[in-house]
């Protein structure tokens, strides 16, 4: 291989190794201020032993269950009636519907 070739190869190697680790790990952090809507409102639970999932629906499994009007710090709202919150104090986080806090 001549000396033109190894260094377009190089060139190519480099530029690539950094779209495939840089760039994408980079988009993966994100602020949490900087996330969806309604971001750093605060929501209450509406009722005791609230469900706090660890997913989205009925049907995903409980984190933990939250005291009645426990206080929440809202991270993502997906704008279907869920939440990913954080209960502040406990470094727990989770979903929660909506319609069950105020």
């Amino acid at each position: 291989m001549n000396r033109k070739r190894k260094w377009m190869v190089g060139a190519v190697c480099a530029i690539m190794a950094t779209v495939l680790y840089a760039f994408p790990a980079a988009a993966l952090y994100v602020e949490p201020a900087m996330i969806g809507s309604n971001t750093g409102k605060v929501v209450h639970a509406g009722f005791t032993d609230l469900p706090l999932r660890d997913g989205q629906g009925t049907t995903s499994g409980v984190v933990m269950k939250l005291a009645h009007n426990q206080t929440l710090n809202v991270w993502w709202n997906d704008g279907e009636g869920w939440a990913y919150v954080e209960v502040p104090g406990t470094k727990q986080f989770g979903w929660v519907c909506l319609e069950n806090t105020y």
